[in-house]
């Protein structure tokens, strides 16, 4: 019959029942079952804060790893970045399921905007920081 069913999750008690119908026919078939998330009516400013949040992730990448490129020594690059990568990759398991927990019992609206405040409170840190004011290194090659 059907090898993969799709099925639309907007928080609603009808898509609640369908998730529950299509769990059911899973257990009993054996089929796959994709699950999407719909926001219907998102407002435009969960969308602008989304995209301003995004934007922000990108800018902080580029200067990132900049200062990276900058200031620290060659041999040390990969260590490094394994750190970061780990610490940045590793916890993004956590946050979908701390994210979807939250979405499940306060709803997703709410979660969405949890998600853009927290987002954009991410960057309060580095206004406290000299690297806004860094424009210029000056690196020391030894003899």
């Amino acid at each position: 019959m059907y090898r993969k069913i799709l099925v639309a999750f907007d928080g609603s008690p009808e898509s609640r029942l369908a998730v529950d119908e299509c769990s059911h026919l899973m257990q009993v078939s054996g089929r796959e079952i994709h699950l999407v998330c719909v926001l219907h009516d998102p407002s435009p400013y969960l969308l602008a804060g989304e995209f301003v949040s995004s934007v922000g992730v990108m800018v902080f990448d580029v200067n990132q790893n900049s200062l990276i490129a900058m200031l620290v020594p060659n041999q040390m690059r990969s260590r490094v970045a394994g750190v970061m990568r780990f610490f940045n990759y590793g916890v993004r398991p956590i946050g979908a399921l701390l994210g979807g927990l939250l979405g499940g019992w306060i709803g997703l609206r709410p979660t969405m905007w949890i998600s853009v405040v927290g987002s954009l409170l991410g960057v309060l840190f580095l206004l406290a920081s000299p690297t806004p004011g860094l424009r210029e290194e000056t690196i020391e090659v030894p003899a």
